[in-house]
């Protein structure tokens, strides 16, 4: 398959019939750069989702609340927390 060139970042002028000398590329290598960025953006999500560290988040979430619940409770004990 043939790399199609990239244009990240590009303000795209797409004008009327009487404008197009004015357009950098056609209106439809717009579209296709935008939904070629919308794609990057999606692989980067998915490899952060897929990363270890966020998907341990919730794991750790959890235990750092129990921790943080028994530290609490000795508090209480000792009469010095709410």
């Amino acid at each position: 398959m043939a790399s199609a060139p990239r244009f990240k970042n590009i303000v795209w002028h797409c004008g009327t019939e009487n404008e197009k000398f004015l357009q950098p590329t056609s209106v439809h290598h717009s579209q296709l750069a935008v939904l070629m960025d919308i794609r990057d953006e999606l692989q980067t999500l998915n490899r952060i989702f897929a990363c270890p560290n966020f998907t341990a988040l919730p794991r750790d979430i959890s235990k750092l609340r129990s921790e943080v619940s028994g530290i609490r409770r000795d508090l209480k004990k000792r009469g010095g927390g709410k």
